[in-house]
């Protein structure tokens, strides 16, 4: 497994990534001078198990004091998963972690880590109407709102595979954004 690549936070990770997306590449030493944008920094997993593999270091800029967009990151047993363009293998796991600052501050229930699959809602996948997603939804203090999906290549996840995705669930890692004005992020 290649080294998870940091986020800055305070200088935006490169000129040429898009929004939300990240880039797995270091900022540049100047940037802090060179007029980049602020950023906040995704979801990440640290100590995955072998054969696991994440997204690169997702961030988003931070514009007039306000996060407009959002950040997406994944981990997965699939090397790629490309919004499952592709089905899942059958013994596929697809963790993704969408950070989001809605205008108007976050809302939700409160979260604490770890998150667990015994905390969600288990719905369809999108596209795969035969397979499930278990979705834990909720703010985490009063940075951003997460919403977090467990997708399996199976309709009936056997047991092993549900506590392999706990055991990565427990590696999840939730950054610190900075707060809302006139407002503590914790």
């Amino acid at each position: 497994m290649r080294p998870f690549a940091a986020c800055a936070v305070g200088v935006a990770p490169s000129v040429g990534s898009g929004m939300g997306l990240g880039s797995s590449e270091a900022p540049p030493a100047n940037a802090a001078t060179a007029g980049l944008p602020a950023v906040v920094c995704g979801a990440s997993f640290r100590a995955l198990p072998l054969r696991w593999h994440q997204s690169g270091a997702p961030s988003t800029p931070i514009i007039g004091g306000e996060v407009p967009g959002n950040t997406w990151s994944w981990a997965a047993t699939p090397r790629w998963v490309g919004n499952l363009v592709k089905p899942l293998p059958r013994d596929g796991i697809y963790i993704w972690v969408d950070l989001i600052r809605p205008k108007r501050g976050p809302t939700g229930t409160p979260l604490r880590l770890p998150l667990l699959l015994g905390q969600a809602t288990v719905i369809e996948q999108e596209g795969a109407p035969h397979l499930p997603e278990y979705r834990i939804e909720g703010r985490y203090r009063r940075q951003y709102d997460v919403i977090l999906g467990v997708d399996f290549g199976r309709s009936s996840p056997p047991p092993r595979l549900r506590r392999l995705a706990d055991r990565v669930l427990r590696t999840l890692v939730l950054p610190r954004w900075v707060p809302f004005p006139r407002r503590s992020s914790c």
